[in-house]
């Protein structure tokens, strides 16, 4: 039964295009099956419409619940049929399960809750209820957690100590030669579990009355010239090595933001505060992709946001060093957005 069902969904995949249709649902199920179809099958999957006692606005609706078994059995191209909800009773189903079952189309039944859950969900079985669960994620297991705070304390320490060593010296004489102010810009980040953590950066800009409301921008007249050098190169990001040997980061991670941005953006992206379920990074998955610099409107942060949730998802340790090594490139041949 497994070999089958395999080698139905090698044919599903192979397939130009994959084609399906819906049960039920409504206009944000749809948008989410849909998602996920595209991304399943790298935008080859096409939905053939929807079946539903209450037709959905912009949707092809392909007649109501008691069709569906009649359309089947005409259908010549359906590789898979998604079953969110119906009125149909008990011997309307069993009849949707045999002529799919006959013509070797995938049946499955799609929890409607499943789509509100941000991280993977995985089968299992409460007696006889079969259920989902939201699947744990890696990184915040606690054998996991050590290993990434190891890793964070030795790299930072090695950094300390050969490079922020000499560096901060040097940049705190040009500093101080070109302006008046603190030699280092601490500002209040929001960091692991929505705590606030004071974030330390080199000072790129006159000391101003803007600097915990306006992002910086391209040509912005708040950079002094060391300010423009540093933070072209991401120099200015160096002495957050300390937040990392304090804890308050992690080498890897989502960017913190600062505070009013966190409040601001929380209410516009669902999904915006899991990304505080882990501790935010010097660098990161967003940022090693492009995703970085000043975010104008939403889309951008919607972007930045689902980067990070990626890597939340899906972290290894490999992974941290594929980002660190990303980041080094990027460092060594520059970057468009970092100014």
């Amino acid at each position: 039964m497994k070999e089958m069902t395999a080698n139905r969904l090698s044919y599903a995949i192979a397939a130009k295009p994959f084609r399906y249709i819906i049960i039920g649902g409504k206009s944000a199920d749809l948008r989410f099956m849909e998602k996920t179809f595209f991304k399943a099958f790298q935008g080859k999957a096409i939905c053939e419409g929807r079946f539903g006692n209450a037709p959905v606005h912009k949707v092809n609706n392909l007649g109501q619940d008691r069709d569906i078994v009649h359309y089947l059995h005409r259908a010549t191209n359906i590789q898979r049929v998604i079953y969110i909800s119906s009125e149909l009773g008990h011997k309307d189903i069993q009849a949707l399960m045999n002529v799919c079952a006959a013509k070797l189309i995938d049946l499955v039944i799609v929890p409607r809750e499943s789509n509100f859950f941000q991280t993977r969900n995985h089968p299992d079985c409460f007696h006889d209820l079969p259920v989902f669960r939201p699947q744990e994620v890696r990184i915040v297991k606690t054998k996991y957690q050590v290993l990434k705070r190891l890793f964070d304390m030795v790299f930072s320490g090695l950094v300390i100590v050969f490079i922020l060593s000499w560096m901060i010296p040097l940049l705190a004489l040009l500093i101080k030669l070109e302006s008046k102010g603190p030699v280092f810009f601490v500002q209040k980040r929001t960091g692991y579990l929505n705590r606030s953590f004071p974030c330390v950066k080199f000072r790129s800009m006159a000391v101003n009355s803007e600097c915990n409301e306006k992002q910086a921008t391209r040509s912005d007249s708040r950079l002094t010239r060391i300010g423009a050098f540093i933070r072209r190169n991401n120099i200015d990001e160096f002495p957050q090595f300390f937040n990392v040997l304090l804890g308050h980061m992690s080498i890897v991670g989502p960017r913190p933001h600062m505070l009013k941005h966190t409040r601001q953006y929380a209410k516009m992206i669902d999904a915006f505060m899991i990304r505080h379920s882990v501790k935010p990074g010097i660098t990161g998955w967003a940022q090693v992709n492009g995703h970085r610099g000043p975010t104008e409107t939403v889309e951008q942060m919607q972007r930045r946001v689902e980067h990070d949730l990626w890597y939340i998802d899906n972290w290894t340790f490999l992974l941290d060093l594929k980002c660190i090594f990303m980041t080094v490139i990027n460092f060594l041949k520059g970057e468009e957005n970092a100014f």
